[in-house]
């Protein structure tokens, strides 16, 4: 077995522990993939998945910003790096670096989703209402997973915040 095919051997690993929760692993695995190879852009993602899941915003960022750097225009870590700085308190970027990513890909469920999750706990009901409809409009094959967010969306007063 080369080195690469151990490396994603490893990978593939961190990607399975990560998808059933097991983040400890799945960050210890994907430490030695990054520092074999700290330009390897599915590891960076799955790193800033995992650290954000743990509790990590900011360091998920910094993983965010380092697939960046290598692709910029990689809206996975757009969508990653909106989450991030959202939760570290900057929501007027997080919701720009979200936004790019649905400008990047803009039959991607996720983005929409997560967008509209931030405006919705900073209080901001009425965007996020705006956000899911543009949704369903924009992938009406979603309809049903974005249905239960717009009902929540819709069920509060918009003066209600985090």
């Amino acid at each position: 077995m080369t080195v690469n095919e151990s490396l994603q051997e490893k990978l593939a690993i961190a990607r399975e522990a990560a998808i059933k929760g097991n983040y400890a692993q799945s960050e210890h695995l994907l430490r030695q993939v990054l520092d074999a190879n700290p330009s390897e852009l599915e590891a960076l993602d799955l790193m800033g998945f995992v650290l954000f899941f743990q509790g990590e915003p900011g360091e998920a960022a910094e993983m965010c910003l380092s697939a960046l750097r290598l692709d910029p225009e990689h809206a996975y870590a757009m969508k990653g790096l909106g989450l991030c700085l959202s939760r570290l308190g900057d929501v007027d970027s997080g919701i720009a670096w979200l936004v790019r990513a649905i400008s990047k890909q803009p039959d991607w469920f996720d983005p929409r989703w997560d967008l509209a999750v931030v405006l919705i706990d900073n209080g901001r009901r009425p965007e996020a209402v705006a956000v899911l409809k543009a949704a369903v409009a924009a992938l009406p094959q979603e309809r049903d997973r974005f249905s239960p967010l717009l009902e929540l969306a819709l069920s509060a007063p918009a003066d209600s915040g985090p």
